[in-house]
C-alpha cells in the first residue's frame, strides 16, 4: 500500500548520497501552473570526482504526480571550467520499478549527467572521461500525460529517458499521451529513449499517443551520443512522430554500432516522421526483423511526403544496415525517402518484404513508382 504525502509537501531529495531505497508512497504536487518547479523524487550529486559513483538508489512501487520538473530525476552536474571538460560524477547500481510518474511538468522518468560537447577531431573523445551513471534499471513504470511546457529552450515532455548512463535498460515499460505542450522547434519529445549513453537496451515496451507542438513527439529513439545501444521487442503506435527513430546531434559524441530489431510501428509519424526515421551522422546501424504499418499521413507537413523509413538532414551516416523487415503501407505512402545519396556510403537495404501494390521511393533526384525499376536502378535489394 503506497503512503500518500500531502499535496503541498516538499519533493523528496537526496544530495550527494545514496544507499537509500524509497517505496510504497503517493508523493502529489499542485502542478507547474499553481507554481510548483521542482521534481518529485530527485537524487543530485556535484562531488568533483572524476568517475565517483555514489552505490545504490532503489525506488519501487511509487506514484508521483503533479510535480513542474520530472517525476523521478537522477542527476549530476559538474564541471571543470578551467579545462573545459564535464566531471562525470553520478550514482551506479540504480533500480527503478513499478514507478508512475504522471501529470507533471516536463517529464516522467529521467537520468541526467555533466554533458560534455564533442567537437570532432580538434577534441578527441578521449577527453570525455566515462559516464556519469553506471547500472541503471527502470523496469515495470509507466510515464503519462507529462505534457511539457512552453519555452524551455530544450525538447519538453517526455516519458522515460536514460542520459549520460553506461549500461542501463528500460524493459515491460508504458509511455503514453506525454509532449502535448512542446513548443521547441529545435527537438521535441519521445515517449521512451536514451542518449549520450553506452551498452543500453530498450526491450519489451510500449509506447502511443505522444505528442509535440513541433518536430518528434515519437514513440522510441536512440539520440546523440548512444554507442552500442538496442532497441528490441517494442511496440509503438499512433504517435505524432516515427515510432522509432535514431538520430545524432551536434557536439554529441560520436555514435556507432546501435541496433533497432524485431519491433513493431502501427500508424506513427502522424504529423513528422515515419516508421523508422534516421541520421545527423553516425556509424554501423543495424535495423532487422521490424515491422512498419502504415496509413497516409492525416496531418498536413511542410516538409512533403515522409517515408515509411526515411533519412533526415544532411550528415553522413555510414555503413546502415537494413534488412529482412517488413513493410506494410496503407494508401499511397512513399515507402523510402534518401534524399542526398552522397551521405549514406555504404547504405543497403537487403531481404526486406514489401507488402502492398503501391511502392513509391524518392531515392536521391529520383522518385521510383515500383520496386523492380528501384530496384534494378539502385542495385539495392539484389
Amino acid at each position: 500500500m503506497r503512503r500518500s504525502f500531502s499535496r503541498f509537501s516538499p519533493r523528496r531529495f537526496a544530495y550527494d548520497t545514496a544507499g537509500i531505497r524509497i517505496e510504497n508512497l503517493n508523493a502529489v504536487g499542485v502542478g507547474r501552473d499553481n507554481g510548483n518547479l521542482k521534481d518529485g523524487i530527485s537524487f543530485f550529486s556535484d562531488i568533483p570526482i572524476v568517475g565517483n559513483k555514489l552505490d545504490t538508489v532503489q525506488i519501487h512501487n511509487v506514484e508521483v504526480s503533479g510535480f513542474g520538473v520530472n517525476g523521478v530525476s537522477i542527476g549530476a552536474y559538474v564541471y571543470d571550467y578551467e579545462n573545459y571538460v564535464a566531471i562525470k560524477t553520478g550514482f551506479k547500481n540504480v533500480r527503478i520499478t513499478n514507478v508512475v510518474a504522471h501529470d507533471n511538468g516536463d517529464g516522467g522518468i529521467y537520468t541526467y549527467g555533466s554533458f560534455n560537447s564533442y567537437y570532432g577531431p580538434d577534441f578527441p573523445e578521449s577527453l570525455i572521461p566515462g559516464y556519469s551513471h553506471e547500472n541503471v534499471y527502470v523496469g515495470g513504470c509507466c510515464a503519462y500525460r507529462n505534457t511539457g511546457f512552453a519555452n524551455k529552450g530544450n525538447n519538453s515532455g517526455n516519458g522515460i529517458v536514460l542520459s549520460d548512463v553506461e549500461n542501463g535498460m528500460i524493459e515491460c515499460s508504458v509511455a503514453f499521451e506525454n509532449g502535448a505542450k512542446n513548443d521547441h522547434k529545435g527537438g521535441g519529445p519521445v515517449g521512451i529513449w536514451a542518449w549520450e549513453s553506452k551498452n543500453v537496451v530498450i526491450r519489451f515496451n510500449e509506447s502511443y499517443r505522444n505528442r509535440s507542438m513541433t518536430i518528434d513527439g515519437g514513440g522510441f529513439d536512440l539520440d546523440g551520443g548512444c554507442v552500442n545501444c538496442v532497441m528490441e521487442y517494442n511496440y509503438s503506435h499512433d504517435n505524432f512522430g516515427s515510432g522509432f527513430l535514431v538520430y545524432e546531434f551536434y557536439s554529441a559524441r560520436p555514435m556507432r554500432n546501435n541496433k533497432v530489431r524485431y519491433n513493431l510501428s502501427v500508424n506513427d509519424g502522424i504529423s513528422n516522421g515515419g516508421g523508422f526515421t534516421f541520421g545527423g551522422g553516425m556509424d554501423g546501424l543495424l535495423v532487422e526483423g521490424n515491422t512498419f504499418i502504415f496509413g497516409n499521413n492525416p496531418l498536413p507537413t511542410a516538409e512533403g511526403p515522409f517515408g515509411v523509413l526515411q533519412v533526415k538532414d544532411g550528415m553522413t551516416n555510414v555503413n546502415v544496415t537494413i534488412r529482412r523487415n517488413l513493410f506494410i503501407p496503407q494508401g499511397n505512402r512513399t515507402m523510402i525517402k534518401v534524399p542526398d545519396l552522397a551521405l549514406q556510403p555504404n547504405l543497403l537495404f537487403r531481404d526486406n518484404c514489401y507488402l502492398t501494390p503501391f511502392f513509391h521511393a524518392i531515392w536521391g533526384a529520383t522518385e521510383y513508382d515500383s520496386l523492380n525499376a528501384w530496384r534494378s536502378a539502385t542495385g539495392q535489394e539484389p
